[in-house]
């Protein structure tokens, strides 16, 4: 039987090898990292979100996260301690088949991404199946056929190429819980491009826009789907492995690589080809489509052939009809278009609360918008709101 994980000694002597470097970066981000409040007036200086940025093995950038952001880690586990329960539960029932066996599918194709996640686990004090639980959640919802669950929060993303220019903008959406807690990180992974993600906490980085010094852009859209892969390779590692691509084209194979889970959608901008594609996935078939234009995708397929993958999500489609009603209108006037009106189109509070800018609450079941990504392709650049568009909170990130 393979190794389900990596083994703990030898983790353990790879701490003592975390540079000075490293270390002095937790300290900075421990004592510079705190968020500003909502009310702050606008600064292109202000740090709303905390940027770690380390350098080293994927389990030295795992270990530095994991410490760096132990309290927001807490935060997060201590709300999904209900669904955790319930998947441990689950779990229990048949260990190898609902967990063990997704563990070692993940060691044998990316082995580097369990040791992020068992960097994180050593890093923060938390159990490293919390961390593989919480990453594996679509698959889970999908296993287990979730009372209430089916359609979990959403995103929206508009994309535009036109006369060679090019943008992606995205809400990144979730739970009310999330809205102080999520971060940044700034990673250096040793032999592989260098790449900035937007993180969840408790969670492998990949879910959440991010970008990488080759010029590879991202973003992703939750579906809920109607075809599973029992033992495939979980949403969130492939998309984590974006990350290590330099091309376009390694960056699609990557996304439709044969092992794959689950269903879901992901968008995708070059900026050395100056190009962006969506993409539709389900374990057995995918469909690509390169952007011309102005495009729009939420949480459900629409693509020719695609729609019989997919779950009626009103929320989803409310999404979608506002920003796809706001793009038809620059349909013959593109040369108009530009990355703020992206943004302004993603700061809609149409059809609210099933709206592209959602605000959210402690007791309400729509989405809050975590934060809202401006990546402007050809400059290499990225504008992230704190959270709702709308209340102009933007942080520049970039290498």
């Amino acid at each position: 039987m393979r190794r389900s994980c990596v083994n703990r000694t030898s983790f353990l002597l790879k701490i003592k090898m975390i540079t000075f470097k490293t270390l002095a970066v937790l300290l900075f981000v421990a004592m510079a990292g705190t968020l500003h409040s909502c009310s702050d007036s606008d600064s292109e200086n202000v740090t709303y979100f905390p940027v770690l940025e380390v350098s080293g093995t994927h389990y030295e950038i795992g270990y530095a996260i994991g410490t760096t952001f132990k309290d927001n880690i807490r935060k997060a586990f201590d709300h999904m301690a209900g669904i955790i329960n319930k998947v441990e539960a689950f779990i229990d029932t048949d260990k190898q088949r609902f967990y063990t066996q997704y563990v070692e599918a993940i060691q044998t194709l990316y082995p580097q991404f369990i040791e992020e996640l068992q960097g994180m686990a050593d890093g923060s004090g938390f159990p490293f199946k919390n961390f593989m639980i919480s990453s594996m959640l679509p698959e889970y919802i999908a296993m287990m056929t979730l009372p209430g669950m089916e359609n979990p929060l959403g995103c929206s993303t508009v994309s535009y190429r036109y006369g060679g220019k090019v943008y992606l903008a995205h809400n990144e959406d979730g739970g009310y819980y999330l809205r102080d807690i999520m971060f940044i990180v700034k990673a250096h992974p040793t032999g592989k491009p260098s790449f900035i993600s937007f993180c969840h906490p408790g969670i492998s980085m990949g879910p959440a826009p991010a970008m990488n010094d080759a010029g590879i852009f991202y973003s992703s859209n939750y579906v809920t789907g109607t075809e599973f892969k029992e033992g495939g390779i979980p949403t969130t590692f492939i998309e984590r492995s974006i990350m290590e691509a330099q091309t376009l084209d390694q960056a699609i194979r990557k996304v439709t690589i044969s092992n794959r889970g689950y269903c879901f959608n992901v968008n995708i901008a070059s900026r050395d080809e100056a190009k962006v594609v969506s993409i539709e996935v389900t374990p057995s078939t995918y469909y690509l489509y390169e952007v011309e234009g102005l495009f729009v995708h939420t949480n459900h397929f629409f693509q020719p052939g695609m729609e019989t993958f997919t779950v009626s999500n009103a929320n989803s489609q409310s999404r979608f009809d506002v920003l796809t009603g706001l793009t038809e209108a620059y349909e013959d006037r593109l040369n108009e278009v530009d990355g703020n009106l992206l943004t302004q189109f993603l700061s809609s509070h149409e059809h609210s609360p099933n709206s592209p800018c959602s605000h959210g609450g402690e007791d309400v079941s729509t989405s809050q918008t975590l934060g809202s990504t401006l990546f402007d392709v050809d400059n290499g650049t990225w504008q992230i709101s704190f959270n709702n568009p709308c209340q102009k909170k933007f942080q520049a990130v970039g290498f």
